[in-house]
């Protein structure tokens, strides 16, 4: 009888205690790893800045049209796509807490099509808005458009030239946090290549990227806002025919 106890209760529990000490340990190192790292990040930025300066300085005496000019700004360039990469990974490893207030939606993404219009209309881009009711968020509006941002110029990487962006809000109710809810969604969906089955499963790993001069950070910043917001950030895909990622959000009744 002890022999069956132990093997039906106690041995489990052992397993379990030991498995959820192992993620302890596991969650422990890889918050300092990730203190000690954005320390450094810090310590890269005072530096980063003096070459920038230096370099614009030394820049203005080539004059336009020459190749040392050319060297210079090509340098200059480099320095900006450095301090890039350090700001979204001070923002993944050291996220600021949002501030909500209500966000009246409609007026937010309006403001934003008219920030990224240029951009688009240069990569002929048509972005197309679907808003379908006024509604409201409780949200950081600055860190929402980060997350908005981020997606919508993952789905421009994915189309390159061409193509069609909707940007889609409206109304819903689905699970979130476990149980069924009023929600507001807020959709992006690109008429890209879609997401192959081998870069989708490394979908939200840090640092993975498939472009150049990509940091790989870019969707794990819109999902860890998303979920400060107590929202998720959930996606839908299909080779050659585009991809979509939706916000989902708790929607602010009046």
């Amino acid at each position: 009888m002890a022999a069956v106890v132990y093997q039906h209760l106690i041995a489990p529990l052992r397993v379990k205690l030991v498995e959820t000490q192992a993620f302890a340990d596991r969650h422990e190192k890889l918050a300092s790893l990730g203190l000690l790292a954005s320390g450094v990040a810090h310590e890269i930025r005072n530096p980063l800045n003096s070459i920038k300066i230096g370099m614009f300085f030394q820049k203005e005496k080539f004059p336009p049209g020459t190749q040392q000019r050319a060297d210079a700004e090509v340098v200059e360039r480099e320095i900006l796509r450095l301090e890039h990469i350090l700001d979204e990974f001070l923002a993944f490893t050291r996220p600021t807490l949002p501030k909500l207030v209500p966000v009246q939606l409609d007026a937010f993404l309006q403001e934003l099509r008219q920030f990224f219009l240029p951009q688009l209309a240069a990569a002929k881009i048509q972005l197309v808005m679907k808003i379908l009711a006024p509604m409201q968020v409780r949200a950081d509006a600055s860190q929402l458009k980060q997350a908005v941002v981020n997606l919508v110029q993952n789905a421009v990487n994915s189309i390159g030239s061409d193509g069609q962006i909707t940007l889609h809000a409206r109304p819903d109710r689905k699970p979130l946090a476990g149980k069924e809810a009023e929600v507001t969604v807020i959709e992006i969906a690109d008429t890209g290549k879609g997401i192959p089955p081998e870069i989708e499963r490394h979908l939200f790993q840090p640092f993975f990227t498939t472009k150049k001069d990509g940091a790989g950070l870019g969707l794990g910043i819109a999902a860890q806002i998303v979920r400060n917001h107590g929202g998720e950030l959930q996606y839908q895909t299909q080779a050659d025919h585009g991809a979509s990622f939706s916000i989902i959000l708790p929607q602010l009744t009046a």
